[in-house]
């Protein structure tokens, strides 16, 4: 309109902005309603049983005290320690026990001839601390049941080699701080009926319609299922 001051229009906005902000803040909010979608069950072979979850097992008072996995140094004192350098040092090479029949691990190359692999590397280093290169190592080839009797008789210096650590086993012998943590898994072929097994459980069955039992050990940290089909 004419004769209208001129500050007029342009506080108008300013207004009309000012009244939606205040009916915005007195405005009564709702809440939302969230669907909720019903989870389904994963599908099963036909015959197939879940079976029910076992109840926890008790704890284990006479392990509470223990700590496989605690990193302790291998001898009481510093002096002990040094002299038992001293004595790898003179000899000339450091004496390690290992197998050749884990792949990767430590396993004697098909085409050098070597012993090679990941525990290899390991002994390598140690030998390298005590005499500044790696090739200061004699191996000793042993079984899995002669590795704590090597330690316990200084047949050698160390054994290098995949070995579970419990209480039991401290007792016997001192392990190093753990620089391997594995997991097993069962691996079937995909064309036989084994793919309807699931995985082997403490106690029960392992073919649903054709049940066999399943051998587990329970030395280990974990649980170790050996089916056999």
């Amino acid at each position: 309109m004419k004769g209208l001051p001129s500050f007029s229009r342009a506080a108008s906005p300013l207004a009309l902005l000012a009244a939606a902000v205040l009916l915005a803040g007195c405005g009564h909010s709702e809440s939302l309603k969230v669907e909720t979608t019903p989870t389904l069950p994963y599908p099963t072979p036909v015959g197939m049983e879940v079976m029910p979850p076992e109840p926890p097992l008790p704890p284990d008072t006479a392990s509470q005290d223990c700590n496989p996995t605690a990193s302790l140094r291998p001898f009481r004192t510093k002096a002990e320690a040094d002299a038992a350098v001293a004595n790898i040092h003179e000899r000339g090479r450091l004496i390690v026990g290992l197998d050749i029949g884990s792949n990767l691990f430590s396993f004697r190359d098909p085409i050098t001839g070597d012993i090679t692999g990941f525990d290899v590397d390991i002994a390598g280093e140690v030998a390298r601390d005590i005499f500044g290169s790696p090739s200061h190592v004699e191996y000793r080839i042993l079984s899995a049941a002669e590795r704590i009797t090597a330690l316990q008789t200084s047949q050698v210096d160390v054994v290098v080699k995949t070995m579970t650590i419990t209480c039991e086993r401290r007792k016997l012998v001192n392990f190093s701080t753990v620089y391997l943590d594995a997991n097993q898994r069962i691996l079937a072929p995909a064309t036989r009926p084994s793919r309807r097994c699931r995985t082997c459980p403490a106690s029960g069955f392992a073919w649903p319609g054709a049940p066999r039992r399943c051998a587990v050990s329970a030395r280990s940290r974990r649980r170790r299922s050996s089916c056999r089909w």
